[in-house]
C-alpha cells in the first residue's frame, strides 16, 4: 500500500534550501555525477529539491534522524536506508551493482506531495528478472514488486 506524505511548507523550505546547497555543490565540483548522469541540465535544480525532499518524508514517516548530508559515507535516512525519488508514476526503484548495503525505498511526486511507493533490501532487490545493462549493470524493481512501507517503519521502530 502506497504512503502519502504532504511536507509542511517549513519542512519544503528546509529541504529546498538542501536541494540548491546539493546543486551548488555539484555546480562547484564538490560532487561527480555517477552513473553517466549529466552534470549540467535545466533539471537537475528541480530534480536535487525534490531529491531532498523525498528523502525528507520517508524520514519523516519513519520517524527517523535526517540531516540532508550527501556523501558516500552517509545514508539518506537513518541507519541503513537509500531513498530513490522520481517524478513518474510508473517509475521503477533503481538499484546500483555499486550500491552500499542497506534498505533503498522508491519515492515517486514533487512539489512537497511524495508517494512512498515501498522499499526493497538492497541485495534483494539484484534479482536476475530485473536486471539492465547499459555499460553499467543495475536493477529495476518495478513499484508492484516492493514490500509494504509500514514493514520497514515496523523494522526500525523495533
Amino acid at each position: 500500500m502506497v504512503v502519502m506524505v504532504r511536507l509542511s511548507w517549513e519542512d519544503l523550505t528546509y529541504a529546498a534550501h538542501v536541494g540548491v546547497r546539493r546543486r551548488v555543490e555539484s555546480l562547484e565540483g564538490k560532487f561527480e555525477p555517477r552513473n553517466g548522469a549529466p552534470k549540467f541540465s535545466p533539471t537537475l535544480w528541480s530534480q536535487d529539491i525534490d531529491g531532498a525532499a523525498a528523502e525528507l518524508a520517508v524520514a519523516l514517516y519513519l520517524d527517523q534522524p535526517w540531516t540532508g548530508e550527501r556523501s558516500r559515507a552517509h545514508c539518506d535516512v537513518g541507519q541503513d536506508i537509500q531513498v530513490r525519488h522520481t517524478w513518474y508514476l510508473a517509475g521503477c526503484l533503481i538499484v546500483r551493482e555499486d550500491d552500499r548495503p542497506g534498505r533503498y525505498v522508491l519515492v515517486v511526486g514533487h512539489d512537497g506531495s511524495y508517494d512512498l511507493m515501498g522499499w526493497r533490501d538492497c541485495f534483494a532487490a539484484k534479482q536476475p528478472e530485473w536486471e539492465q545493462q547499459d555499460g553499467n549493470k543495475y536493477w529495476m524493481v518495478p513499484s508492484d514488486r516492493l514490500r509494504r512501507m509500514e514493514e520497514l517503519r515496523d523494522l526500525v521502530a523495533a
